[in-house]
């Protein structure tokens, strides 16, 4: 995120340009109607004065008119000889937003290691030209891990790079101008790190795209996550390995406030936070395995929507699409405190719900993974679902990532 900050940067100085080009030609063109207007009124001063509408006024008139016309042809003419470049001036297709920079390309492993053989295609459009292809890497990398051919980047306004190789995770970005990113400085060349993380050891999990209706408000439900659904009575659930309480104050669908609660039924259940650089990333989203430790029983989620105020009706929401969790459920315990077992997963992105007055069928949003098998292992196989949907290409159990 910090290697933006050039480019941020360059962006508002390129706005302020554009903007003092801007107020520059529209001044320019208010002195030139001002001076047509101050010669036209001259002219019709001059009609005013003759105070007849015989020969007289016509000849002063025609005196006035020739008089003014030899003065005022060349300054309209200078001035919108001034203003017309200024309103046709745009910005040049390929001028460096910081000085033309060659990004070369390599692959890594998840341990920082150089990838040979990874087959890559990268493409990008200017700002000022249609989408297009340059002179761009196609692989397969080297044993050191770079790409055939640099990229010289200029002004793009959109990229995209895909990379496959065998025993690893693919990877699709669409990164607009974060990929073929330009630099501060003179030109230079810079090397950009493209991670394929490996495949090392994906299992079975629970997995579902959970979108359900809050049963009741103000009261505590658990869900189950190895049965994927509420607990009795709204559902089919017998243990509540998450509890949701969800409270509301509406006014309208427009006016309300709301939290969302979540706690754990276990002494050492609970949820660790995991912060991610991009909303969806591709590839494995977090790590192979949860952590051991660091687990907290509960969380809040604020939202709150206002049309009068200061609210200007915008939805405020203590949910963030970067965030992710590692969780842990059915927590067993000895004598001592030590866990004995415990079942370990991820949440992907964050929890989501609906407060308003009209609730939908999605009145709460997740995605969830769990692994059976009693190891923090939570690398899932997307082929190996244990949960089962009545039906097919069901998209609440099927195509989760791994």
């Amino acid at each position: 995120m910090a290697n933006s900050a050039p480019l941020i940067r360059a962006m508002a100085t390129q706005v302020k340009r554009s903007a003092r080009r801007a107020a520059m030609a529209g001044i320019l063109l208010a002195l030139c109607l001002v001076l047509s207007g101050c010669f036209s009124a001259m002219g019709a001063m001059g009609q005013a004065w003759s105070g007849s509408p015989g020969p007289e006024a016509k000849r002063n008139a025609l005196v006035t008119d020739v008089v003014t016309i030899p003065v005022q042809a060349p300054l309209i003419a200078g001035i919108t000889v001034l203003a017309l470049p200024e309103l046709l001036k745009g910005d040049e297709s390929d001028r460096p937003v910081a000085g033309v920079t060659t990004v070369r390309l390599r692959a890594v492993d998840d341990e920082g290691r150089p990838l040979a053989g990874v087959t890559v295609r990268v493409g990008h459009a200017n700002i000022n030209r249609p989408r297009h292809h340059d002179d761009l890497p196609n692989g397969p990398s080297n044993d050191e891990g770079f790409f055939p051919r640099p990229i010289k980047a200029s002004k793009v306004a959109y990229a995209y790079f895909q990379a496959t190789k065998e025993g690893h995770y693919p990877i699709y970005l669409a990164e607009g101008r974060q990929l073929l990113r330009p630099k501060e400085g003179p030109p230079g060349e810079i090397t950009l790190d493209v991670t394929l993380k490996r495949i090392r050891n994906p299992v079975p999990m629970y997995a579902k795209r959970v979108e359900v209706k809050i049963p009741e408000f103000n009261q505590p439900i658990g869900y189950d996550l190895v049965q994927g659904d509420w607990v009795a009575p709204f559902g089919k659930g017998q243990i509540s390995d998450l509890i949701f309480e969800a409270d509301r104050k509406v006014v309208s669908n427009e006016d309300y406030d709301g939290t969302l609660t979540l706690r754990f039924s276990n002494e050492g259940d609970g949820l660790v936070e995991h912060v991610i650089p991009r909303p969806d990333p591709p590839g494995l989203r977090l790590p192979y395995s949860a952590p051991d430790d660091g687990y907290v029983s509960s969380k809040t989620w604020e939202e709150s929507r206002h049309t009068s105020g200061s609210g200007n009706g915008k939805i405020i929401s203590t949910a963030s699409n970067r965030m992710n969790y590692f969780i842990r459920v059915r927590t067993v315990r000895d004598q001592e405190g030590r866990i004995v077992s415990a079942l370990y997963g991820k949440i992907h992105g964050d929890f989501r719900w609906f407060i308003g007055a009209r609730a939908p069928k999605s009145g709460l949003a997740f995605t969830y993974y769990l692994n059976p098998d009693g190891t923090r292992n939570i690398e899932y196989d997307p082929k190996r679902n244990l949960l089962k949907s009545p039906k097919r290409d069901d998209s609440d159990y099927e195509n989760l990532a791994p």
